[in-house]
């Protein structure tokens, strides 16, 4: 259960994050991977759920040692539906979000360290050659036939664990 124990490490970095907008504060909701919604309402926005993508695995040093994995993932925040009576404070909001998950997540490194026989250290990691990537804002992430103005965030977690 070491990816679902990353993708909700993950998520409680951005959960309850907030911004401040004039006079209103907005806090981020981010559920661990269980309770991840079946379908948005306003109350749950803007929402943060991170996805598994892509992932390489192998021992480090000789078989039988340290087994190393890069799991990849996309954190997608949706901020408020497209609609087209406000998308200026749409984007300044989803401008606002992107800033603030960026920091959130370049300020978090190690997510979990785990002793005893089955010992993990799950690590968020950027090398020259893969950075943390990022979408911009774009108006179309979809969910359940709805477009929603929003950002993806792709991210790399490097987990050792023993044998």
């Amino acid at each position: 259960m070491i990816t679902r124990d990353v993708i909700d490490a993950v998520q409680d970095i951005v959960n309850n994050l907030t911004v401040t907008l004039g006079s209103k504060t907005i806090t981020m909701h981010a559920p661990h991977l269980e309770r991840y919604p079946t379908q948005l309402t306003t109350a749950q926005l803007p929402l943060a759920l991170t996805w598994p993508s892509a992932s390489s695995f192998d021992y480090e040093g000789v078989s039988g040692g340290k087994r190393r994995f890069m799991q990849s993932l996309t954190i997608i925040v949706y901020i408020q539906p497209l609609g087209q009576n406000d998308i200026p404070s749409r984007a300044e909001e989803a401008v606002e979000w992107l800033d603030v998950v960026r920091n959130a997540i370049l300020d978090k490194n190690v997510l979990i360290s785990e002793t005893g026989p089955q010992a993990y250290q799950a690590v968020l990691t950027q090398s020259i050659g893969s950075p943390y990537r990022d979408s911009g804002i774009t108006p179309s992430i979809s969910f359940g036939g709805v477009s929603y103005v929003g950002f993806t965030i792709d991210a790399t977690v490097r987990i050792l664990r023993s044998s």
